[in-house]
């Protein structure tokens, strides 16, 4: 049985990797509560367009609301969205990123997707955002 288990866990792992996302965890003191937060690892977007980003987590130990926070865009790009949550019984959400005309080029910019709930640490992954002239 803990063979069958280390063999879905290796696979499911290397399913993660090659699929193009990225993740990062964070753990409550105690350590009976974890949190995830998994996005694409590469974005792109025109000037004047918007870009979609879908943020999924995993809870275990818990179904609380997660807060997510979208940080150090590029110059000239903006968040679209206000209800910055993933609610109780949810696994995703999908936050619109909106380049301005004037927006600032840039090339696999580090864009930091935090997640947040309760005491756990909060969780982190950074995706890379590019905009295109």
């Amino acid at each position: 049985m803990k063979q069958l288990v280390a063999i879905a866990v290796a696979v499911t792992g290397l399913a993660f990797l090659v699929s193009g996302c990225t993740q990062g965890t964070g753990k409550s003191k105690g350590g009976d509560k974890q949190l995830t937060v998994k996005a694409k690892e590469s974005h792109s977007v025109k000037r004047g367009d918007k870009e979609s980003i879908d943020v999924t987590v995993n809870r275990d130990g818990f179904d609380d609301d997660v807060t997510i926070a979208i940080e150090n865009l590029p110059e000239g790009v903006t968040l679209q969205d206000t209800n910055m949550k993933i609610a109780k019984g949810e696994k995703s959400a999908t936050f619109t990123l909106k380049a301005a005309n004037d927006a600032k080029a840039v090339t696999d910019h580090p864009v930091k997707i935090t997640g947040k709930s309760g005491d756990i640490k909060t969780a982190e992954a950074t995706v890379k955002l590019t905009v295109k002239e």
